[in-house]
């Protein structure tokens, strides 16, 4: 493990039919959970194109406390009667990006593949056993790259934070 940043982002996506607000209260018993792990902050986003996720969270973590949480960079596999859970895992994180944004796209990279493009913030993989090795963020902006084999793309926009 190379992790040197004091945060840790986790990004967890949730597939469901149920509306905003019994999902949010559905998930209300986990955020409880994670605040007395030590989580420092929970951010639910709404994904516009809901043919993979319906919701994603953006988990800020301090390094420390995530990996006793998580030691192998993913969670184990949730699921409820309702909700389908997808597990990312942990990517590094600095302290002045801690903040959330209102939108973001996320793009889950299988390689690493250099990019200097203005812009768009780059977050390595913690561990090899997290399932893509790069995720790229691109803040206030969406994209037109579509998911495939090799990446997975997600428009969001902010819709609590918990």
């Amino acid at each position: 493990m190379k992790h040197q940043e004091p945060y840790i982002v986790q990004y967890v996506g949730f597939q469901t039919g149920l509306d905003e607000d019994t999902f949010l209260q559905s998930w209300k018993p986990f955020a409880t959970s994670f605040k007395s792990a030590g989580i420092r902050q929970i951010d639910i986003y709404t994904v516009e194109n809901k043919d993979i996720l319906t919701y994603i969270a953006r988990n800020v973590w301090p390094t420390e406390a995530y990996l006793k949480n998580f030691p192998s960079g993913v969670p184990g596999a949730a699921r409820t009667q309702d909700v389908n859970v997808l597990q990312f895992g942990g990517y590094e994180l600095r302290q002045e990006e801690t903040e959330k944004p209102e939108h973001m796209t996320l793009i889950f990279q299988r390689e690493e593949k250099p990019l200097k493009e203005k812009g768009v913030i780059t977050r390595l993989r913690i561990t090899e056993k997290v399932p893509f090795k790069q995720i790229l963020v691109l803040r206030n902006a969406s994209t037109d790259e579509p998911s495939t084999n090799e990446q997975l793309v997600f428009s969001c926009s902010h819709l609590k934070s918990l």
